[in-house]
C-alpha cells in the first residue's frame, strides 16, 4: 500500500465516521437526560474522529508534494 493510497482510505473512513454523525445527529430529538448528554458527548467524539481522519488523510495524500521536493506520487 501507497502513503497516497492510505490517505484515500483515512479519506473513505472519514465519509463513514460522517454518515454515522448524520444517523446519530437525527435522533438528538428523541433524548433526554443523561441519555442526550451520552449521545452528544459521542457526537463529538465522532467529529474528533472525522476531523483527524479527514487531515490525516489529506496530509498522507499530499506527503510527497512538497515544495522542492516532488519526489515520488
Amino acid at each position: 500500500m501507497t502513503v497516497k493510497e492510505l490517505g484515500m482510505q483515512y479519506l473513505s473512513e472519514e465519509k463513514i465516521l460522517r454518515g454515522r454523525i448524520a444517523i446519530l445527529r437525527k435522533n438528538l430529538k428523541t433524548f433526554t437526560g443523561n441519555d442526550l448528554i451520552c449521545l452528544q458527548e459521542r457526537l463529538q467524539g465522532l467529529y474528533f474522529m472525522a476531523r483527524n481522519c479527514k487531515q490525516t488523510g489529506y496530509y498522507l495524500i499530499n506527503y510527497y508534494d512538497c515544495a522542492g521536493g516532488g519526489y515520488g506520487n
